[in-house]
C-alpha cells in the first residue's frame, strides 16, 4: 500500500511541528503555519531539545551562562542580600534571559553544588509567561538554601510555547 497524499499529489508527512501541532513535509526546516524551526535537534534526552532552535535567536547578555539542555536559554548569578554570589545561607537571586521562542507555564529546576560537586540544593520556581526577549528575576530564599553553594545549574524541567503572536 503506497503512502497517503495530500489534494497536490505529495505523500503526507508525519512530521508535527512542536509548537502548533501543524503537519508538515520531511523536508521543511521551518514550519509552514507558525514557522518554527524544524530541524532535528541535537539532543533528545531533555525536555529543552523539544524547545529547538530559534532562527533567529537573541544574544544573551555579558555574563549569562545556557541554561541546562535549553536552547536560547540563560542565567546568571546575582549577589545575595549580603553582597555576595550564594557563597553562604543568604538569600540568593538569579536572572535568566530568554533568547528564544515565547514560553508559558514555564518550570525552572536550581541546583547548588558544593566545592566537591555534591548537590546541597535543588529547587524548582515557575513562570507564568517568559516572552522572548525579556529578563526575569527568582529569588532563592535562605531556607532553600541550606549550605553553602560553589557552583549552580539552571535546568529546564517543562514548558509550554505562547501562542504565535503573542
Amino acid at each position: 500500500m503506497s503512502p497517503p497524499r495530500s489534494p497536490s499529489g505529495n505523500p503526507t508527512s508525519d512530521v508535527k511541528c512542536p509548537r502548533c501541532y501543524a503537519a508538515n513535509l520531511p523536508a521543511a526546516r521551518f514550519c509552514g503555519r507558525c514557522g518554527f524551526f524544524l530541524e532535528p535537534p541535537q539532543r533528545t534526552d531533555g525536555v529543552g531539545a523539544a524547545l529547538g532552535r530559534h532562527p533567529d535567536a537573541l544574544d544573551a547578555p555579558k555574563g549569562f551562562v545556557p541554561v541546562a539542555d535549553a536552547a536560547n536559554l540563560h542565567f546568571r548569578r546575582l549577589p545575595g542580600w549580603g553582597g555576595s554570589a550564594s557563597t553562604g545561607i543568604e538569600t540568593a537571586a538569579v536572572e535568566l534571559f530568554n533568547g528564544g521562542y515565547a514560553l508559558r507555564s514555564v518550570v525552572l529546576r536550581f541546583r547548588g553544588r558544593d566545592g566537591a560537586g555534591i548537590d546541597v540544593f535543588a529547587v524548582e520556581r515557575s513562570l507564568a509567561e517568559w516572552p522572548r526577549g525579556e529578563t526575569v528575576r527568582i529569588e532563592l530564599q535562605s531556607f532553600d538554601i541550606p549550605a553553602p553553594a560553589e557552583s549552580l545549574e539552571v535546568a529546564l524541567v517543562s514548558a509550554d510555547f505562547a501562542p504565535a503572536g503573542a
